[in-house]
């Protein structure tokens, strides 16, 4: 049984005129007792996503 499960999840900001895309169709879960890390390049949406877990951002 997973603990998070993330189901096709997308986050947008606006930036002026447009919109930023931080996150885009992400899908995971994580299972009890697994050990997971988030790696990627500055600005590719580690933090949004860690933030949308944890319930600091909608």
């Amino acid at each position: 049984m997973a603990i998070v499960k993330l189901d096709h999840v997308h986050k947008t900001y606006p930036l002026g005129d447009t919109e930023v895309r931080a996150v885009n169709g992400v899908d995971f879960e994580i299972e009890r007792g697994d050990f997971i890390s988030i790696a990627g390049p500055s600005g590719s949406g580690k933090s949004t996503i860690l933030n949308m877990i944890g319930c600091i951002d909608t």
